[in-house]
């Protein structure tokens, strides 16, 4: 191919521009730069440990905060299923505090000897419910010995309703009859 002054070019030669590289690699400087600044390497010389309590508070109040949307103490109020799922702005953090009413009719995962989830129905359909517990060894332990005690038996659920990829409920008690589990 020839250029503009006439000589010839070859098509190997066609290189991206300097700047362009350089724009890349000043961008991931700058970003190097805000990290470092961010630890506090610039602040004191003595690699920002004085940074590290106030980071370690920081991150405490923001899971504090959304744990206080994840779970609102609202009013429980009494639904059915039908009612929840018809709840349009519910997400796994905005969720819908209430109350149902039904029958246990199996585990969240059949045939799963320590699944500790449920499928709960009453009258207008049936949900998911989950159980969660702060440490995973209580999960595997609750499914394993105590879900059997609650087929085919009315309960009462308080907890939220949340929707993801399948509607569930989270629950923060379940009672059967007048006992609270």
């Amino acid at each position: 191919m020839l250029n503009l002054s006439g000589k010839a070019e070859s098509k190997s030669s066609s290189k991206p521009a300097p700047s362009t590289r350089k724009t890349k690699q000043e961008k991931r400087e700058i970003a190097g730069v805000g990290a470092l600044a961010a630890l506090g390497i610039f602040d004191t010389g003595q690699w920002g440990w004085n940074l590290v309590a106030p980071a370690i508070a920081l991150g405490g109040l923001g899971l504090l905060i959304k744990n206080f949307f994840r779970y609102r103490r609202g009013p429980f109020t009494e639904r059915t299923v039908a009612d929840l799922l018809a709840e349009i702005k519910v997400s796994p953090v905005r969720p819908v505090p209430a109350t149902i009413e039904g029958k246990i009719i199996g585990r969240g995962v059949p045939g799963l000897l320590y699944s500790e989830d449920f499928v709960v129905r009453d009258s207008t359909g049936i949900l998911f419910l989950d159980y969660q517990q702060p440490l995973v060894i209580w999960n595997f332990l609750f499914g394993l010995l105590r879900p059997s005690k609650y087929q085919n038996t009315t309960v009462r659920v308080t907890g939220w309703f949340r929707r993801a990829t399948v509607p569930y409920f989270e629950i923060l008690r379940l009672a059967r009859g007048f006992f609270l589990v």
